[in-house]
């Protein structure tokens, strides 16, 4: 006997697809974004190990991470989720690598102030409090904006950059390889994932066509 197929329930199941679809871009799909953040990582990383600290740079540096994330987020709602907001649910195996590499990043950067505070002659500067302001801030970023690997590798570079050049200092040319090498990953996700994004409004629109 032959099996036939409802067409309610094959429609169902295709909006259902193209909406799991559209709601990456709520959270681990950054498209745009993540191109964004991957360009501002070359620009911090070589900049920093190649041009004069000037007060300037320190200060374009310091701000970049900033910048970049406020960017992000609002592409991520004035373009990708244009159609109308829906939020990604992450099932639980996405939600313990996060709150894995958040706390291990929450570790890291309370070992770092603990050290600074206790063993460091300077700490009482100014530009060392901003320097810890910023390792203060990263598992606290990457919690709520660095979803997808690209993402966290390039956050949190441009964070660290940032404290470091708030500190009067920059990553050495060699050092950190895996800032410029993710940053490349990040810009060559970050247009797929927006040419992806292209196709799947024009499916979107034309679904709401057709219902």
């Amino acid at each position: 006997m032959a099996l036939t197929t409802d067409p309610l329930s094959e429609r169902l199941a295709q909006l259902a697809t193209l909406t799991r679809a559209y709601a990456r871009y709520s959270r681990s799909a950054g498209g745009l974004g993540t191109l964004l953040g991957g360009v501002f990582c070359l620009l911090s990383y070589f900049g920093g190990a190649l041009l004069p600290l000037t007060p300037l740079l320190r200060v374009v540096l310091a701000l970049l991470p900033l910048v970049w994330i406020a960017a992000k987020e609002w592409m991520r709602f004035r373009l990708y989720q244009s159609q109308g907001r829906v939020h990604e649910a992450p099932d639980h195996s996405q939600w313990r690598w996060h709150a894995g590499l958040t706390a291990f990043l929450a570790v890291v950067s309370l070992t770092v102030i603990c050290g600074v505070l206790f063993y460091t002659p300077a700490a009482r500067h100014p530009a060392v409090w901003v320097y810890l302001a910023y390792v203060a801030a990263l598992p606290v970023l990457s919690w709520y904006f660095l979803w997808s690997i690209p993402e966290l590798v390039v956050g949190g570079f441009l964070l660290c950059q940032a404290a470091v050049a708030a500190a009067g200092l920059t990553y050495p040319l060699g050092s950190q390889l895996q800032a410029p090498l993710m940053a490349v990953v990040a810009i060559l996700v970050g247009w797929r994932e927006h040419r992806e994004f292209r196709a799947l409004r024009r499916e979107l629109e034309a679904s709401r066509v057709v219902a």
